[in-house]
């Protein structure tokens, strides 16, 4: 097996097992404006150096082992080697087969002692170096390293502590102990190796890195831990080195700032699809039982198979409850229609059964100003917080000024924590953007410009809640849609604009 093809493998941009050079593009494509060019910013002389440079380094393999990490952290000086400003164990590697499928295999890896730490596997500018060997076998590497007491080690180690950065290391693989796993014939009769199995290599230097090379400068969802982490920094001005600040800029002026917005031409179906939803869990049942009627009779408790009218007589076997008495068979969350509405108005959210969709939501919701406050955005007298949007692992909640027409969003991450939803990681300020497509309007436009706004409001709002009165502000927001309906050449719109901020 040449060299050569695990060389091309990796610049195929197919897996983890990378070359160097996509790192250091990385660099040069944030690294814009006046005296930001890579030679002048990494000590080269000329740009034909620069140059050169890409052309090592698209020689040079590099692996981001998705399954590695930082482990643990120590910054107390007493606790410090000697010219550090943070100590920290890390999984430099494992020997799982990664979803590419190619595998390293840790117990066969060569460590050079005191190999450098390196910025993004930038040659010239080693942030630090590897203290020890923690531990190697069979299924991992686990290395102790420091980072100087640098401008770039101290920006380095910031982002380590607030968990922006993986690691990665640059490996060279030792002829004969390396080879093509799981080879698929192509269409022409080539072999097209899926993975590699590299049984021995050299390790010759260590990085932290932003994301995986072959990701690009696109910020996948994969990483937004790290990449919330980093525009935080940018936000919060932490970063004094010019390579990292520069850096970190690119990232944050590239990032993701909008988000698609509500699909007007399906409101009238999800209020419908609301009220319908409510109804089923009012008259939910078992197999053998009767259906829980929406008037929440109570059930008898003697023979638990009738239910008691008005008088408390049991229309099965004509026992009569106590006054006092309660269902004692139906479950504490099926709640009536009319319960439920009532609820709504007074809380602003419907009722929700426990795990659902609706509870998280609901949970995130009372969650969200205080997290805000305690991870530094702050909520002045005048300003409230609200959730506008839940997904499978994020939110985005805005904060808004009573006073002032005035809307700051964040995207907050979260995930399920002893069975309850909790946010997690650094809040990312994001604009939002509510996004019309003319086509999904064309059956709701009909209905508006024949029914008219107040007509068709109202015939919204008593799809969920039949005795519900009509409000100004929702008049006012349904005759914003009627006007855009009325324009469906306009594709986007602020959110702001269609409910009045």
């Amino acid at each position: 097996m040449a060299l050569i093809d695990l060389i091309k493998h990796a610049r195929s941009g197919n897996g983890l097992i990378a070359t160097a050079a996509p790192y250091l593009k990385e660099m040069q494509a944030c690294l814009k404006g006046e005296g930001a060019c890579p030679a002048k910013l990494f000590g080269l002389d000329s740009a034909d150096a620069w140059k050169k440079a890409l052309e090592e380094a698209d020689e040079k393999l590099t692996y981001c082992d998705p399954n590695g990490g930082i482990k643990s952290v120590k910054s107390e000086k007493a606790e410090l080697s000697e010219g550090s400003i943070l100590d920290y164990d890390a999984i430099l590697s494992t020997s799982q087969k990664d979803r590419d499928g190619d595998i390293l295999r840790t117990e066969g890896m060569q460590l050079e002692p005191g190999m450098p730490l390196l910025w993004q596997h930038m040659w010239n500018q080693p942030i630090g170096k590897m203290l020890s060997i923690v531990e190697q076998n069979d299924r991992h590497v686990v290395c102790k390293y420091a980072v100087a007491d640098t401008e770039m080690g101290r920006d380095a180690a910031k982002l380590i502590r607030m968990g922006a950065l993986r690691k990665s290391h640059g490996f060279m693989p030792i002829p004969g102990y390396f080879e093509m796993i799981d080879v698929e014939k192509s269409a022409d009769g080539s072999m097209t190796p899926a993975g590699y199995d590299i049984k021995r290599c050299s390790v010759y230097e260590s990085s932290v890195v932003s994301i995986p090379a072959n990701a690009g400068t696109r910020i996948l969802r994969t990483y937004e831990k790290e990449a919330s982490a980093i525009f935080t920094a940018v936000e919060q001005k932490q970063l004094e080195s010019e390579v990292f600040s520069r850096w970190a800029k690119g990232l944050y002026d590239n990032r993701q700032r909008f988000f698609p917005g509500a699909d007007f031409g399906r409101l009238e179906k999800m209020m419908t699809e609301m009220k319908k939803t409510v109804e089923d869990m009012v008259t939910a049942k078992t197999p053998g039982q009767k259906d829980m009627q929406s008037d929440s009779r109570p059930k008898c408790s003697e023979c638990e198979d009738g239910y008691c009218d008005e008088s408390g007589t049991c229309d099965h076997c004509g026992h009569v409850m106590p006054k006092s008495g309660k269902s004692a068979g139906q479950p504490a969350f099926i709640k009536s229609f009319d319960e439920s509405v009532a609820m709504t108005k007074s809380y602003g959210m419907p009722d929700s059964l426990p795990g659902s969709f609706e509870s998280v939501q609901r949970a995130l919701s009372r969650k969200a100003e205080d997290y805000l406050e305690d991870n530094g955005v702050d909520v002045g007298d005048y300003e409230y917080v609200t959730l506008i949007a839940t997904f499978s692992d994020s939110a985005i909640v805005c904060k808004r000024n009573y006073r002032k027409d005035s809307e700051y969003c964040y995207r907050l991450m979260w995930e399920m924590t002893e069975g309850k939803p909790a946010f997690t990681g650094q809040p990312e300020k994001v604009e939002i953007e509510a996004t019309v497509v003319s086509k999904a309007l064309d059956a709701s436009g009909a209905r508006i410009k024949e029914m008219g706004a107040d007509a068709y409001a109202k015939k919204l709002v008593s799809s969920a809640f039949a005795d519900g009165e009509l409000s100004d502000e929702t008049k006012k927001s349904i005759n914003t849609l009627a006007a855009l309906i009325n324009q469906p050449e306009e594709q986007t719109n602020p959110l702001t604009a269609l409910f009045g901020g």
